[in-house]
């Protein structure tokens, strides 16, 4: 794969790990310069792949698996980016390799796990990205949802891999033997879900588009100026205080629609106008 494996084995090259990619004979897919080109290149495949050795290999003849297995051996980690099964019918999965090293540590990072009902469907990180609900809740609160940035669920696929590793190693050193990590990035889309996730499961209300504003504090979000735009995040109360007499309306920070954060969520469509008022006179 080109999102969540690399971007584990990535970080673990930054720490110091070394990395040996293997890809196929006609090379990785990310190599590809048509995909985020960059000077005849892929950045993504330069991004994705810094600090790493590599080696082609066929996988499915028998000089391809012998070569795999003889780096297996030395190996403390393999991750795979392959749909769930192709690593068992390649005969390296960790059932198979755990006879070449028994304290191997093996991650496989899927759409939606190796073994739940989704498993087989097809898992682009948008598609994850609307499964999870990040979709959703990300965007304008008259608006189509919206995609994120980035590509979230790669990224954090490979994240939680990562940490996965990590703490299937110091397991290792605590206890000994090899272990196998499962990692999906639907599960961890919605693991990113944090407190937005509690909310709904436990009170039922559904979470908001809110564009670059938030749920639970104001103001946290986009000003436009005369010039562009200001971010302004007044989390504390010392804070409101201070943007109170910044602004010129030291009157606000006693109006009991404006006294805490509490009350300034409830009373949203007062404050917000308000500051958008003083901010539309000022350049950033």
């Amino acid at each position: 794969g080109i999102g969540p494996g690399p971007f584990a084995a990535m970080h673990l090259a930054d720490l110091g790990a070394e990395i040996i990619k293997i890809e196929p004979l006609h090379g990785d897919l990310a190599r590809n310069p048509a995909i985020a080109p960059l000077q005849g290149e892929s950045s993504i495949h330069l991004f994705m792949n810094r600090g790493k050795k590599s080696v082609a290999l066929d996988l499915k003849s028998a000089e391809g698996l012998d070569i795999f297995y003889r780096l297996v051996v030395q190996a403390d980690v393999v991750i795979d980016n392959f749909r769930p099964g192709v690593m068992a019918r390649l005969g390296i999965d960790h059932a198979s390799l755990k006879r070449h090293n028994p304290d191997l540590v093996t991650t496989t990072v899927t759409g939606f796990g190796e073994y739940g009902p989704a498993k087989d469907r097809p898992a682009f990180d948008l598609v994850v990205q609307a499964y999870s609900g990040h979709l959703d809740i990300t965007g304008d609160a008259d608006g189509p949802p919206a995609r994120v940035g980035i590509p979230l669920a790669d990224l954090a696929g490979g994240l939680y891999a990562c940490i996965s590793i990590l703490g299937a190693l110091v397991g290792r050193g605590l206890h000994g033997g090899g272990q196998h990590a499962d990692v999906g990035m639907l599960d961890s889309l919605v693991s990113l879900l944090s407190y937005d996730a509690l909310d709904h499961l436990n009170s039922g209300a559904h979470v908001t588009r809110q564009g670059t504003a938030h749920a639970h504090m104001v103001p946290w979000q986009a000003f436009a100026v005369k010039d562009g735009y200001v971010v302004i995040a007044a989390r504390e109360e010392k804070f409101w205080q201070r943007l109170c007499d910044a602004i010129g309306r030291p009157e606000l920070k006693d109006d009991e629609r404006t006294r805490d954060n509490r009350s300034r969520v409830r009373n949203r469509a007062f404050v917000v106008p308000v500051l958008e008022q003083a901010f539309a006179q000022r350049t950033k």
